[in-house]
């Protein structure tokens, strides 16, 4: 095809019919990109002993059941395995399916014979029907909200790998199974609750150690169900059952919004994980769960109209009261199937905000693995200070029962101990990179070298990279030297200076104080180093074998893989278990034999491997040679459509720093021609969208610009994650000031290396942080850029929440000039003249950049005499999650391009 013709097609003015048809072919892409199975979970038992010199092909041959009269004396045992995980029906709805691993030996050394092949997935649940469409509740629905996840059926479900119980929810109804892991036995479904109960369980758990038993969040307070009996029994009364938000400004077992949006803590309660050492010559059937109690009364109640109903949310904004957390445990017992009375309801003998006076916000918590004490991680408000801290249970003392009717253990003297302070000139990034290691019990104040025998592994930035440490006792002295009685103005003086560390976190004694507060001294070793991230999300740390597996960027900074190091004395050097040129999201078996991958690249639609980690000496000297492949789950398609295979670029900015960014070619491509182009933009703090794999997301997004004939430019600016807090601290104070920069200087440096970019037609879009760089590109580059396309953008970082905007912006009164010059409503009159340059989109019912930041921004730019036009879609949060909405929304788009770029 000749130049001038093509540039005749590219340039057609395309109908609505036409644009909406291009929408529904890219969504067979969303199709095959988005069925990707998902929260795998592993399950092995054993099943019998084999003859070590068996020559048989076929393990059952070999293997005698233990329940089996037949049985053969032989050296192994053998142990079976299942692996379960979220897939989907033909209908589109996602429900648990199984498939069957290789037998192994007590070694670990497989047993069958296998190839490399296509792994035999099979629905676990023998009725489908009732898999439907079920309407979430509004708490469920707003959980999944905040993690982000999308779709119908079964979304989680929990898996008990002793007792092969699974529960799960659809709707209001809670269901169990129990599979026996016997071929061919498809275990039956049964619905928990009566007909007549219409509540939600929202966040049901297991208990660890009694499978009988579930605990679960119903209107914002904690209660626990037995499967045999069907009894449910509250365990805590802090909501009326009263549905209005201003008379029920407490919950237990709820995380706030700010700790579910801005921490990544999904969760507000912990089962005990084994009966406690305290109980074994105790009370029997006795169970705890540790939980927070949440205050909003001084959060702001928000309304939410979306035009036929208001909504209400507690919504803490910049500067304002956040909610105040209170770690407690309940205590109840069950015996023989009956919940016995009372249910006791314990508190702290000091609240943790009462003992560090500055410490704003609870982000990790839970228990010790001998559940002698929990531990919680405390941050301050303006989240520059950390401290991790353990609490025995001697520390809690009951509510309503008097103190010698407590089962809690006993001692004169109530002592917490910091393990670990972390101070920070940028900001705190919180992880979940902790893992206790079997010690010593907490239960009695530090005596002698008892406080010598304990350790734990920590993720830490303290070296400008995210890596792992070892850290261990080495002694104690209490952090404060006296008791005392604070006057006003003490309190006040230490109050003031947020500089100084010590007297921040010193902590507040009176002198009718039981507490007393110790700082453990610590031997620290670093386990991993270098310039690259261990990724914060998860580690699985083998006690057995002192090995530590994690995922990270060692080897590449766009490729995300599974390493393995030792925190043993014979450390070796740290060992790459996944493939190259893919990124990898892992799944590990609770026996570390086994792992999942879901990998993908920048030429292939996900795949998921299953592979088998040999615990040799030969795995450790050669671990991706002999850490093998055996089965594949799905097959990861390649991409048909060469133009949605993105080529990578890189260059060093002005300010020194390397950028990393990715365009694609509009589909057709014909070299000679000057091709419109789009900025897809997000640029904001704790993401990264240039990586070597693909997400749904991105690939729909952009497929519809490249079959429509535009060029697709994408870039991760200074403040993203991945590279070093370095790189994210240029924003500290500043969001809104550089990362417009750094994209105009990516693509005037592709501009001048390629010869198909229209430097004249260039439009920036994005979602959220994206929609809000969009509005600040238009307003301060509006010669660079001719559209902006700006979906639920934060357009004044004061109406924003706490957690995340005093992170990176501190408070107005410390930082007025960075507020002022990231406000989108202070360029109101540097917005264009022209019409039909900007579009502004958002869902009436977004709880989380709320809508007003929109119409804040309209009434200034009507002020301003600024043009604008706006799509609105009312009954959608900060995502569009209707398939309706989210079409209406890409042809408009579409349409909106071809006419005015």
């Amino acid at each position: 095809m000749d130049p001038f013709t093509h540039i005749k097609l590219v340039n057609r003015q395309k109908s609505w019919e036409e644009l909406h048809q291009t929408i529904t072919f890219s969504r067979r892409l969303q199709y095959d990109a988005s069925r990707v199975p998902s929260s795998f979970k592993f399950r092995s038992r054993l099943v019998g002993k084999s003859d070590s010199n068996s020559q048989s092909s076929s393990p059952n041959s070999s293997i005698s059941s233990d329940s089996s009269s037949q049985a053969v004396t032989t050296s192994h045992a053998v142990y079976q395995h299942r692996l379960y995980y979220l897939n989907f029906t033909e209908r589109g709805h996602s429900t648990i399916y199984y498939t069957d691993l290789p037998y192994t030996d007590e070694n670990d050394e497989i047993l069958e014979n296998l190839s490399e092949h296509s792994a035999h997935g099979l629905p676990l649940l023998s009725d489908l029907a009732f898999i439907t469409d079920s309407k979430l509740s509004k708490e469920e629905e707003l959980l999944q909200e905040r993690k982000r996840i999308r779709g119908q059926g079964i979304l989680n479900y929990c898996l008990d790998s002793k007792s092969g119980k699974i529960i799960f929810h659809l709707g209001s109804d809670l269901y169990e199974c129990q599979d026996s892991m016997n071929e061919g036995s498809i275990p039956s479904v049964r619905k928990v609750n009566n007909e007549s109960e219409t509540s939600s369980y929202v966040d049901p758990k297991i208990c660890p150690y009694n499978s009988d038993l579930v605990a679960f969040i119903r209107q914002n307070d904690l209660w626990v169900t037995s499967l045999s009996t069907g009894e449910e029994k509250r365990l805590t009364y802090v909501n009326n059952e009263n549905q209005d938000l201003k008379r029920n400004p407490l919950s237990a077992g709820v995380p706030s919004f700010v700790m579910q949006e801005e921490f990544d803590r999904y969760t507000g309660y912990y089962w005990q994980p084994c009966p406690s050492v305290t109980d074994a010559d105790g009370d029997q059937g006795l169970y705890r769960i540790l939980y927070e109690e949440t205050d909003e009364s001084m959060v702001e109640l928000v309304g939410i109209n979306n035009g036929s109903n208001v909504d209400y949310y507690r919504y803490p904004r910049v500067g304002k009261p956040n909610a105040v957390a209170r770690l407690k445990i309940t205590e109840f017992q069950y015996v023989n199937g009956e919940f016995l009375s009372p249910i006791v309801e314990y508190e702290l003998l000091q609240c943790l905000d009462d003992l560090f006076p500055n410490v704003e916000y609870l982000v990790r918590f839970g228990w010790l693995p001998d559940s002698s004490a929990v531990y919680a991680q405390i941050v301050d408000r303006m989240q520059l200070k950390s401290q991790l801290v353990v609490v025995p249970l001697s520390c809690f003392i009951p509510i309503l029962i008097p103190k010698s009717a407590s089962r809690m253990p006993s001692t004169d003297s109530h002592s917490v101990y910091v393990l670990l302070q972390e101070e920070s000139t940028v900001w705190i990034n919180v992880h979940n990179l902790i893992h206790f290691l079997p010690a010593g019990h907490w239960s009695e104040a530090p005596v002698g070298d008892a406080m010598e025998s304990w350790q734990f592994i920590w993720g830490s930035e303290k070296d400008g990279y995210r890596h792992l440490y070892l850290v261990e006792g080495s002694g104690y002295t209490l952090l404060a030297e006296t008791k005392h009685a604070q006057s006003e103005s003490e309190d006040s003086s230490d109050s003031d200076d947020a500089g100084d560390h010590k007297i921040s976190f010193s902590p507040k004694l009176h002198d009718d104080d039981n507490c007393k507060v110790f700082l453990v001294k610590t031997n620290v070793r670093q386990l991993t180093s270098g310039n690259w991230e261990v990724s914060k999300d998860k580690m699985w740390v083998d006690e057995k074998r002192q090995l530590i597996y994690f995922t990270g960027t060692k080897d590449n900074d766009l490729e995300k893989h599974l390493y393995v190091t030792s925190y043993g004395h014979n450390q070796f050097p740290i060992q790459r278990l996944t493939p190259p040129s893919f990124s990898h999201n892992i799944f590990i078996s609770d026996d570390f034999s086994w792992f999942v991958s879901i990998f993908s690249s920048m030429k292939t639609l996900p795949g998921v491997g299953i592979f088998h980690i040999p615990h040799t000496i030969s795995m450790l000297n050669d671990p991706i040679s002999n850490c093998k492949l055996m089965q594949i789950l799905l097959n990861p398609k390649d991409i048909l459509e060469p133009s949605l295979i993105p080529e990578v670029f890189s260059f060093v900015g002005s300010h020194g720093e390397k950028i990393y960014g990715v365009y694609h070619k509009p589909m057709g491509f014909v070299d000679g021609i000057k091709y419109p182009t789009i900025l897809y933009v997000y640029g904001g703090p704790g993401v990264q969208i240039i990586t070597s794999g693909n997400t749904v997301q991105r690939l729909v997004r952009l497929q519809n610009f490249i079959q429509a004939g535009y060029v697709v430019v994408c870039m991760d600016s200074r403040g993203s994650c991945g590279r070093g807090i370095k790189f994210e601290k240029h924003i500290k104070n500043a969001m809104g000031t550089i990362e417009i920069e750094d994209q105009v200087e990516g693509l005037q440096y592709l501009a001048n290396k390629l010869n198909f970019i229209d430097l004249s037609r260039v439009a920036i879009y994005g979602w959220s942080y994206g929609g809000y760089l969009a509005l600040m590109a238009l307003a301060q580059q509006p010669d660079m850029f001719k559209i902006a396309i700006a979906g639920a953008p934060v357009t004044d970082w004061e109406l924003y929440d706490t957690g995340y905007t005093e992170r990176y912006m501190s408070l107005p009164e410390f930082n007025f000039l960075g507020y002022a010059n990231g406000s989108v409503i202070n360029f109101r009159n540097r917005f264009p003249d022209q019409p039909n340059r900007l579009l502004l989109v958002h869902g009436l019912n977004d709880e989380n950049v709320h809508f007003t930041h929109t119409s804040t921004l309209i009434n200034s730019l009507v002020g301003a005499s600024k043009p604008y036009t706006l799509l609105v879609y009312p009954n959608e949060r900060h995502g569009l999650r209707k398939m309706d909405s989210r079409e209406h929304f890409e042809t408009s788009l579409l349409n909106f391009l071809q006419s005015h770029l």
